[in-house]
Formats: C-alpha cells, structure tokens, sequence
C-alpha cells in the first residue's frame, strides 16, 4: 500500500533540491564559464572536444545532431545546458572569436531572443515569453515590443523555427537594432530530420513551424515548410556570413542595411 504523504514529500524534497542545485551550483558554474577568458581557453575547446580523437574530425562534421553522436549527446546534455547554455552548440564555439567581439562591446546592450534557457551572454537582456530564466530570476522583457532600448546586438539560437509570422520579428528587430547592429542567429538545419517542421513537436513550447535551410543547397522540396532563410533574411539585412556549421544547425551573421 502507497503512503502518500510520504511519497509527496519526496516530490517535494526532489523539486527543492534540484532548484536549489541549479540555482548554485550551476548558475556559479555559468557565471564562470560565460567570460571572454573562459571562452577563450584550452579549457572550453575540451570540453567541445570531448570523445573526438582528432580536432579535424570534429570541424568538419556537420551532422552531428542526426547521427546523435556521442559528443553532441555529451555536450547537449541537460547539466551541460545548464552551464554552458548557447556556447554548447558548435557554430558559437566554431565563429567563438568574432562572437566574442560582438558581444563584449564596450558599454554595449545586446538581446538574446528566446535566451530563458540558454543566455549567449551574462549582460545580455533577454527577451522571451517565460517569465523567469533557467535560475528563477525575473524576465523583464516578453515581447520585442516592449525593449526600451536601441541594442548593438540581437542573438538568437534555436528560436525562430517556433514563430509562424517571421516577417514581424524581422521587423521588430529591425525597429530595435542599432543602424551598425548586427544580428546573429544560430538555427537548426533541414538536414537533421527529426528537426524538420510537421515532425518536431515540443510540449513546452511550439512546435518547429519552419525547415531552415541555405540558398544554393539542394534540399528535397517536399520537406513541410522549407524556407531559405539567408534569403528571407536578406530582405531585411545584409547577410554578412552563412555557413551549417555543425550540430545540424545554420549560422547567420546579418547586419543592419540602413
């Protein structure tokens, strides 16, 4: 026969003591590795590495998110989530140096969309319709709308996939973005399958609305929802650099044509 009240208590004891974890010990381990020092170690690029003989190896590798591979499976892991939030995904370890430079401006103001789980930076505000981030502190902003605040830089990682009306977010960020901002955007690619619109499916958040791939790629046009997205985005702002830079993902560097 169950004991309830004792089985809550356990609940109760799990949820306190797995907040209070997050809350310590991984937001200090964020505090430490989410600095240009740390970033730019020996210490960081091992971690990247892990269970990668060669270096060589793991830079030209793109799939790894469909062939799950035992580095990507590390790296993705819900406490390496934890602690190394965006700089998990290996076109920001890949493109880490001009990254860091955008982001480390000096006296700069930087949004990271849709950034609850994962901040690209401490500094940066981020904008996302959770109220608090992955350490319970409080989101001020839901809604590009409601920035205050001109920013020398909006980053996004594995967020637009999930919004049906891409032209008002490129609006907004347009209406936001300083007139020598740039944008930089870290997007899943059609080549991971599981990724692909009509096939992901999350209950936290919306299902992936969009397929994202690069112009002059030859995807199978019947992919549900396929979108150049350098082409879209060109629209809007110059499309500085592009590349799939691994993990399955798309890199945009895009940067205010006014």
């Amino acid at each position: 026969m169950i004991n309830l009240p004792n089985k809550l208590n356990k609940i109760v004891f799990q949820i306190i003591f797995n907040n209070l974890v997050t809350n310590v010990y991984y937001k200090s381990k964020r505090k430490q590795y989410l600095t240009r020092e740390f970033l730019q170690s020996e210490k960081y690029d091992k971690f990247m590495l892990k269970f990668i003989e060669y270096r060589n190896q793991f830079e030209t590798i793109n799939n790894d998110a469909e062939l799950k591979t035992k580095n990507y499976t590390f790296r993705h892991s819900k406490a390496n989530n934890k602690i190394f939030g965006a700089w998990r995904w290996k076109g920001l370890w890949k493109y880490k140096k001009e990254i860091i430079q955008i982001i480390t401006i000096p006296d700069g103001r930087g949004i990271d969309f849709g950034g609850a789980n994962g901040h690209v930076s401490l500094h940066s505000e981020i904008v996302d319709f959770s109220q608090k981030d992955i350490f319970s502190a409080t989101i001020k902003y839901h809604n590009l709308d409601d920035v205050d605040f001109k920013a020398d830089y909006i980053f996004s990682s594995h967020t637009l996939e999930h919004i049906e009306n891409l032209d008002l977010i490129f609006k907004q960020f347009k209406s936001i973005l300083k007139s020598n901002g740039i944008i930089i955007l870290n997007l899943p690619s059609y080549t991971c399958t599981r990724w692909r619109s009509g096939i992901h499916t999350h209950q936290d958040f919306n299902d992936h609305k969009w397929t994202f791939y690069l112009d002059g790629s030859n995807p199978d046009h019947d992919i549900k929802n396929l979108l150049a997205i350098d082409i879209f985005a060109g629209k809007y702002f110059n499309v500085v650099k592009k590349d799939y830079a691994g993990d399955d993902s798309i890199i945009l560097f895009l940067q205010s044509n006014d």
